[in-house]
């Protein structure tokens, strides 16, 4: 799929509703469950309850991040389209917010459910699915960099009042430089703002 405006659009609301985001902060209770292996919904599955996390494998390596976790859902006029979206984050550590964060960013023209694929497709005017990484150093690698089928999958297992759960998949790429990562067995469960 080209990169196009549309895509640096949505990545840049992306980035301006993580950042929002990194203002509240959240700490994890406990490790949690190692929660078991996923199917069609791209990873495992969610820890153990009164945890929040963002947990997922880069290139096989686990990574955790439960400094800070939060999520938006929200809907927002795009030129005459509502687009509903939800903005999911999860933070290694409340004092650097610019570094090893996880970020999901789903958008869709209905609201958003439970059970259904989001991916890195067009619908409508936004792209469904977008998985935004800061790794240590700061580098920032999204799926919305990937040339060819980023084959980013989110699915929402829950969405409460309180917090929302999911598990994602997808491939990574920088704009500058270079790197690329796959992302695989993710699983969240972050505090509603």
């Amino acid at each position: 799929m080209k990169k196009n405006q549309l895509y640096v659009l949505t990545l840049l609301f992306a980035i301006i509703s993580l950042g929002l985001n990194s203002c509240s902060k959240e700490k994890s209770f406990s490790s949690g469950g190692s929660g078991g292996t996923g199917g069609t919904g791209g990873g495992g599955g969610t820890g153990g309850s009164g945890t929040y996390f963002m947990k997922f494998k880069l290139d096989g390596v686990q990574k955790e991040f439960s400094g800070t976790t939060s999520a938006l859902i929200t809907s927002f006029d795009a030129g005459g389209t509502i687009i509903h979206t939800g903005a999911f984050q999860g933070i290694q550590s409340a004092s650097n917010t610019t570094a090893n964060l996880m970020g999901i960013n789903v958008n869709d023209v209905t609201a958003l459910v439970t059970n259904k694929n989001y991916t890195d497709a067009l619908v409508g005017i936004t792209v469904q699915g977008v998985l935004l990484y800061f790794d240590a150093s700061g580098d920032q690698l999204s799926s919305m960099f990937v040339t060819t089928d980023a084959n980013v999958i989110i699915r929402l297992s829950e969405i409460t009042t309180t917090s929302v759960s999911g598990t994602f998949s997808g491939k990574l790429a920088s704009l500058t430089s270079g790197a690329s990562a796959t992302v695989t067995e993710g699983s969240f469960r972050v505090k509603r703002l």
